[in-house]
């Protein structure tokens, strides 16, 4: 089994790494730096990532928020390379008369991530309303990033320029779990109206967490994702 885990906006590998310290799949997983290769656009970058993996018997995709966005794509672009797939807090797309706003507000914040003051952007940053319920913050220093990385991020992989997934993804073949914290209204409110294709696919909406829902809860969110693994892949998981 293998399990390739995608971190979110101001992520790192090693978020995933230090989560899973310890647990029984902590050999299995390899979790990925969004930031160290070109920042391309959604379907291309979903094809050149999907290019580097190979096909196995347990494919496991994890992606969270951001990297949720991504994991995505990369499911919908090759649904035969992965086996399963655990997506946490990731967004469904918006309304075409929600995206202009939205293209200027990341745009905005890309223009900041050039130029700003470190530490004001990231208490601003964690002030977000998608943040307000969350009871976990990460500590971020100026020197783990590439400003251009992430201005290119918010641009590239703004909200603004992905599609309404919805349909393809209630399409896909593969065995799905889906995480909202419930505190994280819009996200649990996308969650309860998906009604994904496979019969071993659950959606979970987690009590009194909000988006950060692994690291709010972390006992509870590897209890979860090793009872789904297990499920899906009966005696395989060690």
């Amino acid at each position: 089994m293998i399990l390739t885990a995608l971190h979110g906006f101001l992520g790192k590998s090693s978020d995933w790494k230090d989560l899973f310290q310890g647990h029984i799949l902590q050999d299995k997983l390899q979790s990925e730096d969004l930031f160290a290769e070109n920042i391309l656009d959604m379907w291309q970058w979903a094809k050149q990532f999907n290019s580097r993996k190979a096909k196995a018997d347990e494919q496991v995709l994890i992606g969270y928020s951001l990297g949720g966005r991504l994991a995505l794509h990369a499911l919908i672009s090759n649904p035969h390379l992965w086996t399963s797939a655990v997506i946490v807090s990731a967004h469904l797309g918006l309304k075409s008369s929600e995206k202009m706003s939205r293209g200027q507000i990341d745009e905005e914040w890309a223009q900041r991530f050039e130029s700003d003051s470190w530490s004001q952007l990231m208490v601003e940053w964690n002030n977000r309303e998608v943040f307000k319920q969350d009871s976990f913050h990460f500590k971020r220093e100026e020197k783990d990033y590439s400003r251009a990385a992430l201005a290119a991020a918010l641009r590239n992989w703004s909200l603004s320029k992905q599609s309404d997934l919805k349909q393809q993804i209630m399409e896909l073949p593969m065995p799905i779990l889906w995480i909202a914290g419930a505190e994280d209204v819009v996200y649990a409110t996308q969650a309860l109206k998906l009604h994904l294709l496979h019969p071993l696919s659950e959606i979970w909406v987690v009590p009194e967490t909000g988006h950060r829902v692994p690291w709010q809860c972390p006992e509870r969110f590897l209890l979860k994702i090793t009872q789904f693994l297990e499920m899906v892949y009966p005696s395989h998981i060690i």
